[in-house]
């Protein structure tokens, strides 16, 4: 009977931190698996919060329910999407740099989540990649926190000026996101729409718990438990994602060959119905849905 010999296997060693790949895999490549992992975890709670959505306020408006749906599905596409880019990016092409900033003009790449990221890590370093669906999604969160602030205030000219520093925002978001796909650069936009989101954010948790304390000091006593719950709940919804900015805006380090991974939990909506004119609100359906993500923000400083 003739022996049969199998091809020798040639084993790959353990990466070192010397290594160039080092960075790029144990930052972004294990940055992103983790964060997508949260992600799939916070997206079951959501599955979980939609159900009780529709089961508790079925006399919400039909225009309320197909938002609530419309953000739900981009969520868990904007999931999907997060695994499909790790899987290609970081494993299909781990050792094929050309071809990972090839990908940075891909449809997928373009819609996806803003992401600062090493394209190369010997040449362009500091190249960005900024991608539009996270953008869309905070706009569309931040309309809802606008209505709110609304309701609170009774005044449009308080509201006019954050929508505008919004859509400002986004179409930042929509101009650099054009310009990667046609040059596969970055530009200074990318700057313009994560400060406009992050302003736009503190402005509205600023303002919002500004009514709610000057309606507090107007209302009655019956009324004025309700108005701090009010407040305790402007808090956990906007704050969140105001601080997650803060704290990626804070990690950022100058070195060479560094990359640093910080994960943001942001609380993404809280649509909060709420009833009554001028300062004088009244909660009917306080939380209709608290959508939870995280979403991994990559550095790749340049270096001195």
């Amino acid at each position: 009977m003739k022996e049969t010999t199998m091809p020798a296997v040639q084993g790959l060693g353990a990466i070192t931190p010397d290594d160039p790949l080092f960075g790029l895999i144990y930052y972004v490549l294990g940055g992103w698996f983790i964060g997508s992992s949260v992600v799939m975890l916070l997206e079951g709670i959501l599955i979980a919060q939609v159900s009780n959505y529709y089961s508790w306020y079925t006399e919400d408006s039909l225009a309320m329910k197909t938002a609530v749906a419309v953000l739900f599905l981009l969520t868990v596409l904007k999931t999907i999407q997060g695994f499909a880019i790790t899987w290609i990016n970081s494993i299909l092409y781990t050792q094929d740099p050309a071809g990972t900033t090839a990908l940075n003009k891909e449809w997928y790449q373009v819609v996806n989540i803003p992401l600062c990221a090493s394209q190369s890590w010997k040449a362009r370093r500091d190249t960005h990649s900024l991608y539009l669906r996270g953008a869309l999604i905070a706009a569309y969160v931040q309309t809802y926190y606008c209505y709110r602030l609304w309701k609170l205030s009774g005044r449009w000219w308080y509201v006019a000026p954050l929508v505008t520093v919004m859509l400002v925002g986004l179409v930042a978001a929509i101009i650099t996101g054009s310009v990667i796909a046609k040059s596969g650069k970055s530009s200074n936009w990318f700057a313009v729409h994560v400060s406009c989101t992050f302003a736009t954010d503190v402005l509205i948790t600023g303002a919002s718990t500004f009514f709610l304390l000057k309606a507090r000091q107007k209302a009655l006593s019956r009324t004025r438990k309700l108005i701090s719950n009010l407040i305790k709940l402007c808090c956990q919804t906007a704050l969140p994602a105001t601080s997650a900015y803060v704290v990626s805006f804070s990690s950022i380090i100058k070195s060479e060959y560094l990359f640093y991974s910080t994960f943001s939990t942001l609380i993404e909506l809280v649509c909060s119905r709420i009833g009554g004119k001028s300062l004088k609100p009244q909660a009917t359906n306080s939380i209709i849905l608290v959508l939870l993500d995280v979403i991994p923000i990559i550095y790749a400083c340049v270096p001195h």
